[in-house]
């Protein structure tokens, strides 16, 4: 049993906008934008592999997989491009045919963060904005979820190790077109 911890895909929120859209269908592309100065300290910015990281390695995972339960599983890197001071922008290709773009940063100075995700298509435009749970509202969701598949002994969640793997793949070709 394994649960990846991609908090927000546990929001209601989330799961709500996600719903809509597998119900609709016929997104085109999508664009996501997680801004933040998470970095420039707090709680977190000390963080070894945060520092060497940076947004790529610590929010990309939750931005790629967004992009692709939105779209469709992501199939290619179509660009890449890092600058100073952390800041990715980055263009995938879903097997759907959809393209979406992300900008990603952990150095900038915003306050609050920045987290936006939108699609576009026949439907006119959809975007989840910010959070409306909180993430440690969330992480108990994701842990009731947990327990549950070991009560019931059900392998096979859809955010298990192999969306895991799935996702570290695409931050692994990321790193390496920018």
């Amino acid at each position: 049993m394994s649960l990846v911890n991609l908090v927000r895909r546990f929001a209601p929120e989330t799961i709500e906008w996600l719903g809509d859209l597998h119900r609709l269908g016929g997104w085109a592309g999508g664009n996501a934008r997680w801004l933040s100065g998470a970095l420039l300290g707090g709680d977190y910015s000390g963080s070894a592999w945060r520092q060497e990281g940076g947004a790529l390695a610590d929010v990309g995972p939750h931005v790629f997989d967004l992009l692709d339960a939105a779209l469709g599983t992501v199939v290619e890197v179509r660009g890449a491009h890092f600058v100073e001071p952390d800041l990715w922008n980055v263009v995938l290709g879903h097997d759907t045919g959809a393209t979406s773009t992300a900008t990603l940063s952990m150095r900038l100075p915003m306050r609050p963060t920045i987290t936006e995700v939108s699609v576009y298509g026949e439907h006119g435009y959809r975007e989840v904005v910010g959070r409306a749970t909180d993430p440690s509202d969330s992480f108990a969701i994701a842990m009731d979820r947990f327990v549950e598949l070991i009560e019931r002994n059900q392998p096979g969640h859809d955010l298990d190790v192999r969306r895991g793997l799935h996702l570290a793949r695409i931050v692994d070709a990321v790193w390496k077109a920018g």
